[in-house]
């Protein structure tokens, strides 16, 4: 049985403390980092607008925490 929690390919995925390193990377690159929940749900944002959203160890262009009109 293969484990969901495994990165898949094409998706990054930043395992075991990444997530501050991460984001504090990308705050001295001049991104605005707003932390949403510990230090593991945030939302970047860069000086040209673009978002990514870090969940878990997960990357995701645009903003993943805004509400899903299904």
């Amino acid at each position: 049985m293969i484990s969901s929690n495994l990165p898949r390919p094409g998706r990054p995925f930043f395992p075991g403390g990444a997530d501050e390193t991460l984001g504090d990377s990308l705050s001295k690159a001049g991104w605005h980092i707003d932390w949403r929940e510990g230090d593991y749900l945030w939302l970047g944002t860069s000086k040209t607008g673009e978002l990514i959203s870090y969940v878990e160890g997960d990357l995701y262009r645009g903003n993943a925490f805004k509400p899903r009109r299904d």
